[in-house]
């Protein structure tokens, strides 16, 4: 992660070039390791390199509702699929005492 101890990570150049992908890019796994979010956010490495803080991308409005709204339309189709297992299960059930 970014802190240990309170501590920010600070790397070195060769540092992060090891940590890019064979393609070149990196990965959200060693992202993740340097406790940079996905997307990277701009400056992040820099901040990386000078043992600053990571800087957070903000979200506008517009972004924060259409997350709410995608998170509320799973939540309904997660309780969609629970309702139609139970109803499978309750049929398959009900069939066993004939």
């Amino acid at each position: 992660m970014t802190e240990c101890a309170g501590i920010p990570l600070r790397l070195t150049e060769q540092q992060i070039e090891a940590g890019k992908s064979a393609a070149g890019g990196f990965t959200r796994k060693q992202l993740k390791s340097w406790g940079v979010p996905w997307p990277p956010p701009k400056g992040w490495q820099k901040a990386l390199l000078t043992g600053r803080k990571i800087p957070r991308r903000k979200r506008s409005a517009k972004q924060a509702k259409a997350i709410a709204r995608r998170y509320e339309a799973q939540r309904k189709a997660d309780v969609k699929r629970k309702a139609e297992a139970d109803h499978r299960n309750f049929d398959r059930e009900a069939g066993k005492g004939l």
